[in-house]
């Protein structure tokens, strides 16, 4: 994860309402291993970890605290690796008070755009199986990005926003 914020207190407030804008940081949780074997010359502090290791996310957790992060947005799309690991995220984020919104990735590993039906069907199941554990504390309901739709039409992007209705 990469945890970079000029502000090491709460987040800034607009002066309109007094509204604080949340500070996020992009968490990637596609990490195991072997993975850092490929293609890296840079490992990271806490070693070649594990994303399924609850003690490093913990501490990445602590950390982006403690620079003044308010969330994580992390990588997912539907996979039995990805929906584990972002249960265990959920579970510690909750814990800690981190807010935690979801970055779809819609594109394959060769950069192609996955079936908008399974867009809509991954993006059904992320908000009901997580809806609830991933409301923003500060947007009062689940912050979801959906990479890739630029390889999408207008109208299919409007079908998947339809089918999630107001839940993100």
């Amino acid at each position: 994860s990469a945890l970079s914020s000029s502000s090491s207190g709460p987040p800034a407030a607009s002066a309109p309402g007094n509204t604080p804008i949340p500070v996020y940081a992009y968490l990637y949780q596609w990490f195991n291993a072997s993975s850092w074997d490929r293609a890296k010359q840079d490992f990271p502090l806490a070693g070649r970890y594990s994303s399924d290791d609850a003690h490093v996310l913990r501490d990445q957790v602590g950390q982006a605290k403690g620079a003044g992060i308010d969330g994580f947005l992390t990588s997912w799309k539907s996979t039995d690796s990805l929906n584990r690991r972002l249960d265990l995220l959920v579970r510690i984020a909750h814990s800690e008070n981190l807010d935690l919104g979801v970055v779809y990735e819609a594109l394959d590993f060769s950069r192609h755009p996955l079936p908008v039906a399974t867009v809509q069907h991954d993006l059904l199941y992320l908000v009901d199986r997580w809806g609830t554990s991933l409301t923003s504390r500060y947007y009062g309901r689940p912050v979801i990005i959906w990479t890739g739709t630029d390889q999408y039409t207008t109208g299919e992007v409007h079908v998947v926003k339809a089918a999630l209705g107001n839940q993100a």
